[in-house]
């Protein structure tokens, strides 16, 4: 009977070891997934700030042409 419980503790540290395992390997994913919508957000920003500067800097240009014909 002293092998018994033995089995079942370390079945039972084998469950919790692979359950710690498994649960660092997902917030490691949702991390990884967090840090990719933050980087995608940044450079959505980045790319309409660069669009609004072009925009700006094309009605420049066009008020100075309407201006020197």
């Amino acid at each position: 009977m002293a092998s018994k419980p033995q089995w079942r503790a370390r079945a039972t540290e084998a469950l919790v070891i692979v359950g710690s395992i498994l649960a660092a390997f997902a917030i490691d994913a949702w991390w990884d997934g967090r840090q990719a919508e933050e980087d995608l957000i940044a450079l959505v920003d980045l790319l309409v700030a660069d669009v609004e500067a072009d925009v700006a800097e094309l009605r420049g240009r066009a008020a100075r042409s309407d201006t020197l014909i």
